[in-house]
Formats: structure tokens, sequence, C-alpha cells
């Protein structure tokens, strides 16, 4: 035991004129010098052990000091003790010496270094539970006596739920800090068992009445806790306590801000019960927003202005929870973001500091430099906050102005003087407040610009919109101030509440600037007014924007950009939450991340429900998709990788619904009967991707062609308690998955899916066995279902069934066919296709389906494969289009110029259309702008079919 630093306390204490201290004696105790030092250290301790000797020296002697308190062992004896005090004097006594001793010891331990800070607050908080959990089981055990058990609606007995809140209830409790509580049952009733009985109502504000008495009263022996309930419902003019039915209707109805920010770290004391998980369940909507909730910065500055206040009237320079970068800040960073990104990350909605902060940092929504810095300066202020407070066991924050505990305080943390300390910590005080304003933009901006206009949405001139839109015509600004005068005249501006107004005022000057410096402000205006009507509800996003001048410019210029964006978002606006992160939505994600993104997305939601996974599945497509979209406006992608990135979403979201479909069917019906592994991964059965899917050439908007395998005996029952046979539940099996992805929800449609290339089409069956399709493909298909099976792969699924059909699709490729039959059947199927399909008019050419065009390519590729593939010793033909045509070049079945030209002819078309997708526009485009491409295409047919 180290007591060194603490040797010349003794002298520092003795010279002080300023300060008087209580001086405890120690006598027959094998530590009496090292009690006597730490005494010095902290006259709470002294004071402490004085009464009780023999047990501090035992504390001490043995070495205890080093390891964890056994709480649980000392929660025994002193519910056991406690619950024998036949009065409310002897149960006050009892917890007040139980507490004041563990106290002592936990101060002990600071005073030795044995414990982190961490530790140390995790252990104050789980004592404090026990200290309330015994207050609270003797005066139940009063109260059921004179007037019976509160029975639930099932008549089991009914406890209070106490709820722990601030650090609290994230089990950081400080050394001698109030306990913020909140007291609710579960439902309304009458007590049973006694002569007399009571509603429950006020047998639980009785009830709360008394633990707060035996808790909160200061006798000679101290007091346990100071009890603060004014965090419940409606404050000190609320009852004591409330059913959940009711808190439910308060929370829904008249909850406040920053009774959000609280509710981050309610926490119910004692063991986990059904009850529990209902309040749970109740507030975790009222907090945690489904959507993006950056409206919470306007309260955070609110609440901060507020604290500042009261900062500088009861001049708190020195303290280091309210002052400027002290605690408070720091958990306002923690706190803040939590609320704004909880309702999407359910990983970050954790009570503790710490535990936040790292899954802030895990979920990349802070730097980790960032999170090690902040981590590192809170536990700083946290541990001079503790030992500020075992000095005199008092709740206090402010630095000492007095020399000897000032010198107790350095002592403790080792440094050499004063000066040094204060150094130190105003080291931390200046980090915490610097990430503090850079989160929430605090510092004072006198930058002139458009943010700091005075343009009023709703009562505007002319005059103003010339001086933003200065290069544009007189004209061009009369019709952007017609389009905002027709926006603040339509309903979505109208119902606005007067904050909402405000904030939509305040973010139209910096909207209009970004306006005005792309090409087609008229357009882009639209396109955000558009999106403005569609979030009138969740003024929230206003302040994101305004916040963010950079996400507001990439807001705009995508909008400008692309009227697909542009109608996402503003059907889909929780899509704006990629925004705040610019580089990730101009860097699409490969085929495994996105699977392992998917998959961590889905961790998140209740196996169950079902609702919650189609929403999850649905942002997952439409966030990704919005980043290859910007990558390819950008110019950051080509079109080979945007084709990929796109059929890499689609692969991640079916395989998901088909383990997710799979699942539910596997626990109604049970497995199919030869299934050897039902719990982990589908077996038997297997998705296969038909056209731009299997060739992973999918654009936007595109439809997935998809036909469904399956390898079981279609007789053979499943294995559950309501069998059905194999191929009813395979055919059931493709029915969820299509409708799963069919399925129109409010984030919209996964995707259109075609099944129409199946054995017979749509009139044949849903889901093929492997033998049957085996059969149709050899007998009785079509030239062109060959043509297809040329562009098939196996997309998820079992890989049993994947090798087969993989060989499979090579055995029927590699037939040797009749030349100038398969010429005419390819050639026959075009020509149809065109008269059915082409959209071509006038000088306008369909880059899909005119004549030389993308179609034209891909039936020169697949005649090229099945013509020859008996030619070669390939092993495989690729699925895609330009390497079928890179195969054929090489195995000198066209010329590589001609490969390459079809090639180059191919990617321009395919970029043309995902262009003119995003843009908004037919997928027509000039022949003069397609000549030289569509002569190439041309010549090429034209040779290679003799035409």
């Amino acid at each position: 035991m180290s007591l060194e630093k603490y040797q010349n306390l003794t002298q520092v204490i003795s010279t002080s004129n300023d300060h008087f201290d209580y001086q405890p004696s120690f006598s027959d105790c094998a530590s009496c010098s090292s009690m006597t030092s730490l005494a010095q250290a902290s006259p709470f301790v002294g004071q402490v052990m004085s009464k009780e000797p023999p047990l501090f020296d035992a504390f001490l002697s043995s070495g205890a000091y080093q390891h964890p308190l056994n709480l649980e062992s000392v929660a025994l004896e002193m519910r056991a003790e406690v619950s024998q005090q036949a009065s409310l004097d002897g149960a006050k006594r009892s917890l007040r010496v139980w507490r004041n001793r563990i106290m002592a010891q936990i101060a002990l331990q600071r005073l030795l270094n044995t414990q982190t800070i961490e530790q140390e607050m995790a252990t104050l908080s789980c004592f404090a539970d026990h200290l309330i959990t015994t207050a609270y089981q003797w005066c139940f055990k009063q109260m059921t006596e004179q007037w019976g058990t509160p029975l639930d609606s099932s008549g089991n007995s009914m406890d209070l739920m106490i709820l722990a809140m601030g650090k609290y209830g994230g089990l950081e409790l400080n050394f001698s800090s109030d306990v913020d509580l909140i007291f609710f049952y579960a439902e309304e009733g009458e007590t049973q068992g006694a002569n007399r009985s009571l509603e429950h109502h006020t047998f639980f504000i009785r009830l709360g009445q008394q633990l707060i008495n035996l808790l909160n009263d200061t006798t000679r022996d101290g007091r346990v806790f100071r009890v603060d309930m004014r965090l419940r419902p409606y404050g000190e003019s609320g009852p004591l306590a409330m059913s959940l039915d009711a808190a439910e209707d308060y929370y829904q109805e008249q909850g406040r801000e920053w009774e959000r920010f609280a509710m981050i770290k309610a926490r119910v004391i004692g063991e986990e019960s059904l009850v529990h998980q209902v309040f749970y369940k109740m507030i975790t909507p009222f907090v945690f927003r489904r959507y993006i909730d950056f409206g919470v910065l306007e309260s955070i500055r609110s609440m901060k202005s507020m604290i500042a206040n009261e900062v500088r009237r009861r001049k708190l320079q020195d303290n280091i929870k309210l002052g400027s970068g002290g605690i408070r800040e720091a958990e306002f960073i923690v706190q803040s973001l939590q609320l704004i990104r909880g309702g999407r990350i359910p990983q970050l909605r954790a009570k503790s500091f710490y535990r936040a902060l790292e899954a802030l940092q895990e979920h990349e929504v802070i730097p980790q430099d960032k999170a090690n810095t902040l981590k590192q300066e809170y536990s700083f202020l946290r541990k001079v906050e503790h030992i500020l407070q075992m000095q005199y066991d008092e709740q206090t924050q402010q630095l000492p102005e007095n020399e000897c505990d000032q010198a107790r305080l350095i002592a403790v943390l080792d440094f050499d003087n004063y000066t040094a300390f204060y150094q130190r910590l105003q080291q931390a005080l200046s980090i915490v407040h610097q990430e503090f304003s850079e989160a929430f933009r605090l510092e004072n901006d006198d930058s002139e610009g458009p943010s700091k206009s005075n343009f009023k949405v709703a009562s505007f001139d002319d005059s103003e919109l010339s001086e933003v839109f200065a290069e544009q015509s007189s004209e061009q600004v009369q019709q952007i101030a017609k389009s905002i005068r027709l926006f603040v005249a339509s309903n979505a501006y109208q119902q606005l509440t007067e904050t909402g107004r405000n904030r939509l005022s305040s973010f139209f000057p910096g909207l209009l600037s970004s306006i005005s410096k792309v090409n087609n402000a008229q357009v882009s205006l639209e396109r955000i007014l558009q999106l403005l009507k569609s979030i009138n509800r969740r003024t929230a996003y206003l302040v994101l924007l305004e916040e963010n001048p950079p996400v507001l410019e990439h807001l705009v210029r995508l909008c400008s950009q692309s009227a697909w964006i542009s109608e996402r978002l503003t059907e889909y606006p929780i899509l704006l939450d990629e925004l705040l992160y610019p580089n990730a939505l101009y860097t699409p994600l490969t085929s495994h991340e996105l699977k392992d993104e998917l998959r961590v997305h889905m961790l998140r939601v209740e196996p169950d429900d079902e609702e919650q996974q189609q929403e999850h599945l649905r942002i997952f497509k439409q966030t990704h998709e919005l980043r290859v979209a910007a990558a390819v406006l950008n110019q950051t992608i080509n079109v080979r990788k945007a084709s990929r990135y796109l059929s890499h979403i689609a692969e991640a979201v079916v395989d998901t619904v088909l383990y997710l479909s799979w699942h539910k069917l596997v626990a109604k019906f049970g497995a199919p009967q030869s299934s050897h592994s039902a719990e982990l991964t589908p077996e038997q059965f297997a998705i296969i991707g038909y056209g731009k899917f299997g060739g992973e050439e999918l654009g936007f908007g595109s439809d997935l062609d998809i036909v469904f395998l399956y390898d079981a005996d279609p007789e053979s029952k499943t294995l559950g308690s309501h069998p059905i046979s194999n191929a009813q539940f395979f055919t059931r099996l493709a029915q969820r998955i299509i409708s799963s992805l069919n399925m129109r929800t409010i984030s919209g449609v996964l995707y259109e899916v075609d099944t129409r290339l199946r054995p017979s089409g749509n009139s044949g069956l849903l889901v093929s066995h492997i033998n049957a399709f085996k059969d149709y493909q050899e007998n009785e298909a079509w030239t062109w279902e060959h043509q297809a099976l040329t562009r098939a792969r196996v997309i998820c699924g079992d890989p049993n069934i994947g090798k087969w059909f993989s060989q499979f699709r090579n055995d029927i490729i590699g037939r040797q066919r009749e030349s100038q039959q398969l010429m005419r059947d390819v050639v026959d199927m075009r020509d149809k296709m065109r008269r059915n399909l082409d959209k071509s008019k006038d000088s306008l050419i369909d880059i899909k389906q005119g004549v030389g065009t993308m179609v034209d390519i891909e039936f020169i590729a697949q005649y090229l494969v099945l013509s020859s593939a008996h030619l070669t010793e390939l092993q495989s033909w690729s699925t895609r289009t330009t390497h079928q045509l890179e195969q054929a070049a090489k195995l000198d079945l066209i010329s590589a110029k001609t490969a390459a030209l079809l090639i180059e002819a191919y990617r321009y078309y395919r970029e043309c259309s995902n262009y003119l997708v995003l843009t908004g526009q037919d997928k027509c485009l000039p022949e003069v702008q397609l000549k030289d491409h569509i002569d190439q295409v041309c010549n090429a047919w034209s040779i290679l079919f003799k035409i």
C-alpha cells in the first residue's frame, strides 16, 4: 500500500488558516498509520473509519481494497438486517450505516487507485440499486400488511416500477449524487388481502412517499440519497406515481424534447420482468425516432444556453460539470447523437456514456480519434468530480478555493502542485468544449452570406431574388418567384406550425444561394420544393440542411442532375440521411460488403417483425441505389461498375428475402423431409437469375427475371406439426419470395419480378423440379429459351443445385445445332420482338429495341454462343454480353475489331439508358447521336446473319 503522496497533507492541513478538519484517532489497529493518512485525504472517510476501526483495519490490512467489492454478499447481509427492523427509525439507521460503510470503502479504493473510474461508477450504481431495493422491500412489506397487495389482471402481485434516470440509469453514478427517480406501476385496480384496500394509484403514491422518506430524510447518521422526482411526467405538479397507460398517453401527447434526453438513460431497477419490457417498448418510439432527427440540435442549443446563463448567474466558471467544456457538454455530444441516429441504429441506444460512445465510433458516427479523446477527457473530469465529492461526501463539482482541499485533490491525482493540475484541467475543458462546438456549430458566425439574409419566404420582394439570381433573366426570376409563391400557397406550407415556418424561413436563403449556382435553377427549385412538401411534417430535416451547408450543396447538385434522385428523395425522405456522408455516397459497397451490411441491418429487427423486415430491406435497397446513382452522375464509376453494383444490391436483397421466407415457412410447416440443416440455410431450393440480372447488367428500375428450382421428392411431407408436401412447400416459398419483393409499403417496392422464363411460361408451374426443368430444356424448349439460358446464373440457394445448374447450362449451350435453323430462329425472334416492343419514331431511336441497338448486340452474342459452343473447349461461357463477345473474339468467331466495336456500342447504350432513367427522359435518342454505333451493329448483324 503506497501512501507516500499523502505524507505531506498533515503539514499542509495543520498550517492552513482557512479550514478546519476533523482529526480522527486510531489505536490498536495494524493499519493505524495508513488509516490516519487516508483520513487526511478524505475527512468523510476518516469519520466513517473512526466509527468502525476494526472493520476498516481488516479491509486495508487484508488487501481486500485491491479487489472489487462483493456487493451481492453485502446486499444479502444488508437486506437481512433491514428486514428485521420493526420501526422506520430503525430501518433508516441500518440503511445509513451500511451506506456510509460501503461508500467509504469505495472512496478508499479511489484514494489507493485500485479501480478505474468506469469500475467505480458501476460499483456506486450497483450499490445504489441494492440500497434502494432494500429500502423498497421494507416499505412494500409495511404497506401490504396494512392495505393488502396490489394485483394485476392475472392475479399476480404488482410492484412499483422504479426508474433510475440520468447517470444512475446509465450505471455511471457519481460519488455523492442525487438519485433521479420516476415511479410507474403496471395497471389500475385495488389492493387485495387486507381488511382495508386502496386504489393502486393511492397505494403506489403512498408507497413512493414512504420510500423517499426512508432514503432522503437526514438523521444523525446522514441520509441514503437525496431523491429528485422532478423528471416525472408533469414535473413537480404531476402525481408521484403513474400507471403505464397514463404514462404512454403523456409521452405520446405531451412529452417534451428534454424528456427524450432524460429517457435515453431510463433504467428499471430490479430483475428484468415482462412489465419492464412493456415499459421499454412503450418509451422507445418516443425517445428514438425512425427518421433522422436533427431537430434535436435546436433543443441542445436551448438547453445549453439555459445552462450557460445559469453558470454566469451563479458564477460557476470553475464548475467541472456545468462550465464550458465540462461533464455536461461531453454528455450532450453523445446523447444528442444517440437521439439523432438511435432510431435507425439500435446499438446506439446504450444507457452508458462509454458504451454509447463506443457504439457511435463503431458505426462511424464519431471518428475513432475523437471518440478516444472524448473518452479520455471525460474520464479525467469524472475522476476529479469523484475526488471532490469524496472529501466531505457532498454533491459538488466546484473546484476548491482553500489550500488544504486543493492539496487533497492534487495528492489523490498525483500532481506535484495545483498549478500543474489546473493546467491539465483547462486542457481537458478546452478539448471537450471544442468538440462540443464543432458538433453543434456554436461558434459565432459573423460571415456574410445568404444564410444571414432577412429573406421571408412568405413575404418577399422579387428584387431580393434578383440579387441572388443575378445571372438569370428577369423572366426566369419571375418564374422562380411564382414557384415559391405557389409553394407558400400549398397545403404543405399552410399546415406548418409556427416553428416549422420559422425553420423554413431560416433555411430558404441558403437553399436559394445553392440553387443559384446550378445551370438549371428553375428546374432544380421545382424539384426541391416538391421535396420540401414531402417533409413538411419533418422540419428537422431543414435543420439538418441548414446546419450542414455542404450537405445542402450535395442535395441541390444531385437534384439538379437527376429527376430520378429527386423523385426518390421526395417519395422516401429517409434517404436524406445518406447526404450526411458525401464520401460514402459516391463510393458504393462491394458485393461482400453489401451482404454484410444487410445482415447487420436485419439483426437489428425482431425475427417476428415482418413489417420492419420489409422496411429495412427497402431502405437498404434505396440507400444503395442512391449511392450508385450519385456515383454515376459524379462520374466516379463507369457503366460496368454501376450495373455490377446494382446487380449486387439485388443479389443481397433476394438472398435475404429467401432466408427470411424459408425460416417463416419452416416455422409453420417444418422443413422438407430430406433437408439436413433447415434451421441454418435454405436447402434443395435455388433462385436462378436471367436476363440483365443473370448477366450482372441491371440498370436503374430494372425488373428481376427469375426462375425457381428445387431438388426434393415432391410427394414427401415436411417435418412440422402441420406438414405439407415438398412441392407445396417450395411453391409457397416461391410465392412468399415474389410477394415480399413485389409488396408495396410506405418505403416503396423492392423489385418487380418476372417469372415468365420458367418452363412453359405463365402456364407452367411456378417452381420446377430440376428433373422437370432438365427434361423441358432438352426436349421442349424453344431456341429463344436457350438464348435466355446463356445469360442465366444461380443467384442464391442450395450450392448443390448451383453446381448442377452450372453444369447443365454448359451442356445445353454446348449442344450441336443445325446452323441455318438456329440463324432463322434468332432472326425471327428478333423481328418479332422489334415489331412488338420497338418504340422508335421519326428520328428518335429506341436505344434498347431499335435497329442496331442494345438487344441486337445481345442477340449477336447469344447466337455466337449457341452456334459455336460445341466447337470450343471453354469450360463455361460468361453470362455477361460483353464477356461473351470477348470470348468469341478470342476463339476467332468474330474479329477482335468487331467485338471491340460491339462492346463499345453496348456500353454506350447502357450508359445512355441509365442516364435517361436518372434524368427522367424516355429511352429514345436522336438518330444522329447514335448513327455511328447503329451502323457498326447493323454491319456486324448483316455479316453474321448474311442479310
